[in-house]
């Protein structure tokens, strides 16, 4: 592909007509180095991913285990504890939003 897009989720490569990109903001590029990420400007989302992450209920599931997974992947002895705290914050977060 001439264009070198992942998917922020799943790491698919995909084109630009077949993704969607949003602009990080000032805070969650300092959220990104507080976890000793990489600082990007803008993340990509292919088709499937992002009608995943649309739904609440399952876009919360998802990023969920995706955490998870991160947490024991690093050693982190309660990752479990750690993701449905998450979990739980993303819920809430969601429903005193409801446009966002």
């Amino acid at each position: 592909m001439s264009d070198d897009i992942k998917c922020c989720v799943c790491g698919k490569s995909v084109t630009q007509a077949n993704s969607t990109a949003f602009r990080l903001t000032a805070e969650e590029k300092k959220a990104l180095q507080a976890l000793d990420q990489p600082v990007v400007e803008e993340c990509s989302y292919c088709r499937g991913c992002l009608k995943l992450l649309s739904n609440r209920e399952r876009g919360a599931q998802l990023l969920k285990g995706v955490l998870q997974m991160n947490l024991r992947m690093s050693g982190v002895a309660n990752a479990e504890q750690h993701a449905e705290k998450f979990h739980d914050f993303l819920l809430k977060k969601a429903a005193r939003n409801p446009l966002s």
